[in-house]
């Protein structure tokens, strides 16, 4: 019986020894052929990540309060880039004067806008909005009225009108100058 507990140390030197060898007549090659699915995997999840957040989608740093009180200063808006035909109600994000700027869509192509006494006229009819908060009145120093949209063009304005920076300051926005629509929010005040 005490021949046993030796045979067993035996064989387990023995495999020890053999793997041992095994991994010394491994070819150098072999490690690379193992690295190389990893790598393409890595490769494909960065592709698609850069995809995602620079074709497909954005963020946009909210800057004023143009949208208070659905977007504060410094929220994060995650917009959309790839749609095609924008509606009225969207919030997007724009281009004007070098700066980002983003406000809600209240027009499209083929209509017309004025801003009377009465408040928002679009094609001639008073608009029915539910998401503006305040008044909406010409600036003094912006545009003239009525403003004829013509083909991928658009009127924005802001939800908070009074203090907003929109098409009564910038006029039509064309679509090449609108980089998406809101499809998310990261709240980041205070931090």
């Amino acid at each position: 019986m005490a021949d046993q507990p030796e045979k067993t140390v035996r064989v387990v030197r023995y495999r020890l020894l053999n793997k041992d060898e095994q991994k010394k007549d491994r070819d150098p090659g072999q490690n690379r052929s193992r690295l190389f699915p990893v790598l393409m995997k890595l490769m494909i999840v960065l592709f698609t990540l850069f995809f995602l957040f620079f074709v497909v989608f954005g963020l946009i740093r909210v800057r004023g309060a143009s949208m208070d009180p659905l977007m504060k200063d410094g929220d994060l808006l995650v917009v959309y880039r790839l749609k095609k035909e924008l509606k009225t109600g969207d919030a997007a994000a724009f281009r004007a004067d070098g700066k980002t700027y983003v406000a809600r869509v209240v027009a499209g192509p083929g209509q017309t806008v004025d801003i009377t006494s009465e408040g928002l006229l679009i094609d001639g009819k008073k608009s029915e909005e539910t998401y503006g908060y305040g008044r909406t009145e010409r600036f003094q120093n912006g545009i003239e009225y009525p403003v004829v949209l013509g083909k991928n063009e658009y009127f924005l304005l802001g939800d908070d009108r009074a203090l907003a920076d929109d098409s009564r300051i910038f006029g039509k926005i064309g679509r090449k100058s609108i980089i998406g629509v809101a499809a998310g929010l990261f709240r980041r005040r205070g931090f």
